[in-house]
């Protein structure tokens, strides 16, 4: 968001259920390209977070639609609580990320893989889950998709 204006957003955390927020996702981006996108929810049905509901749809959005342009039909978004933080878990069945892609995943103007992408997708949703103190990460990807994890303090 740094690059877009001036000053990162403000947060302002409320307490809700995950479920309704990947629900609301899944609305979003149900058909992307022409063809059909499905988001799959796997986690228990009274998980909640403590987050900026608004900021926390633009991340998993991002990360959706990408997956979605990478030729994702199916979107998996899973979640559980440990000890001290909350892991949100990604994973799609697309075409996986090229290597230069990797290289410069969260690096703005640089991490785009679709021709005139800018490569601000990603690089703005770990700015948001670091401003709520967590952090975005690509676990793996490969010609069978990709799987991203999002950690928020509990």
């Amino acid at each position: 968001m740094d690059y877009v204006r001036r000053g990162a957003p403000e947060v302002q955390k409320e307490r809700f259920p995950l479920t309704s927020l990947v629900a609301d996702v899944g609305a979003d981006i149900d058909e992307v390209n022409g063809r059909r996108v499905t988001i799959e929810s796997h986690m228990a049905e009274d998980l909640e977070v403590t987050a900026d509901r608004g900021q926390m749809f633009r991340v998993l959005s991002n990360i959706a639609r990408n997956s979605a342009d990478a030729g994702a039909s199916t979107i998996s978004i899973g979640a559980c609580k440990t000890v001290d933080k909350i892991e949100i878990k990604i994973a799609d069945d697309g075409s996986g990320l090229p290597k230069r892609a990797q290289n410069f995943l969260f690096k703005p103007f640089e991490g785009s893989t679709k021709a005139g992408g800018v490569g601000l997708s990603l690089t703005s949703a770990r700015e948001l889950v670091r401003s709520h103190g967590g952090d975005l990460s690509l676990v793996s990807t490969d010609e069978t998709g990709a799987v991203f994890i999002v950690t928020l303090p509990i």
